[in-house]
């Protein structure tokens, strides 16, 4: 388990290349966008920290 720091990507070109390379192998997510005016956002998480028990 770690601890993370999340950036929410709804917009640019980083999320429009991260969002074309999810739907290679999850082209099904094309049809939530088709279904929506809004962009769906990305949530990117990065671990800070293990943590040990």
């Amino acid at each position: 388990m770690f601890w993370s720091e999340q950036e929410v990507l709804d917009a640019g070109p980083e999320r429009d290349a991260l969002w074309a390379a999810m739907l290679e192998d999850r082209a099904w997510y094309a049809d939530y966008q088709a279904k929506t005016e809004r962009v769906i956002p990305l949530v990117r998480l990065a671990e800070t920290e293990a943590i040990t028990d």
